[in-house]
């Protein structure tokens, strides 16, 4: 995460790209140096819309129809600590129950670098960082509607079906409670109401910079590929593109 590292790998590469694409970055466990709060002004007024968070870390946005919340576990908290009681974590959340409660777009997306869910090179169940986010995150998610849940950390691609209150280990799983949706979008769309408990969709989208293939990808939340066997996850190198209709 250094200004050399930043120019070589990201400025360099999207030159063009950035001459007319709006970046909404997020930062994750690789920003170690302090390049990345000289590099990125982030929407921390409110001028973009959203509650001002006043931290460059987190912040959130309106473009068009959608409500976007960037969310920092990592600099504000899991840096230091994993103590919840840590100052900045607590600062975060609160600021990220009253953007939730304050917007009024019809799509709400959470983008935050590490998964609530995941089995490839790292597993939900058992890394306590993971762990503690899920038991924090989701009931937030399902209180306020979160469309999408946004993630990386996790060097492959895996996406839920709709889930709304599955805090627990992956055994717990329960599809008559925790699938707010039966079917998982590959024949036909997943579709949702608006509001609490509406179920929200996981995604993980870490394989722009590379992959480690060793994974299970058996999480009973995520979708099978056919393309892996079977599998509940990919690890192809890859980007994601997201459109919005309407």
């Amino acid at each position: 995460g250094t200004d050399e590292q930043y120019q070589a790998a990201f400025f360099n590469v999207y030159k063009d790209e950035l001459v007319s694409v709006p970046l909404w970055p997020c930062t994750g466990n690789h920003d170690m140096d302090t390049a990345y709060k000289y590099l990125f002004t982030t929407n921390t007024d409110g001028r973009a819309g959203g509650v001002p968070s006043r931290n460059q870390l987190y912040y959130s946005a309106d473009i068009g129809n959608l409500h976007l919340v960037v969310m920092d576990p990592w600099k504000e908290w899991m840096e230091e600590t994993l103590d919840e009681s840590h100052v900045g974590w607590k600062r975060q959340l609160a600021w990220l129950e009253k953007d939730l409660a304050s917007t009024r777009r019809q799509w709400l997306w959470v983008v935050q670098h590490f998964p609530q869910y995941c089995d490839g090179n790292y597993n939900s169940d058992g890394n306590e960082p993971l762990v503690r986010l899920r038991e924090r995150l989701v009931p937030l998610f399902d209180t306020f509607g979160v469309d999408l849940a946004l993630s990386g950390h996790d060097h492959s691609y895996q996406r839920s079906h709709l889930l709304r209150g599955l805090t627990g280990k992956s055994d717990t799983l329960d599809r008559a409670k925790h699938f707010a949706f039966d079917g998982d979008g590959r024949t036909s769309p997943v579709t949702k109401v608006p509001g609490p408990n509406s179920g929200t969709l996981y995604v993980v989208a870490g394989c722009a910079g590379g992959t480690r293939p060793a994974g299970r990808f058996a999480h009973p939340a995520m979708v099978p590929f056919e393309a892996n066997k079977g599998k509940r996850g990919l690890a192809v190198p890859s980007s994601l593109v997201i459109e919005i209709e309407g």
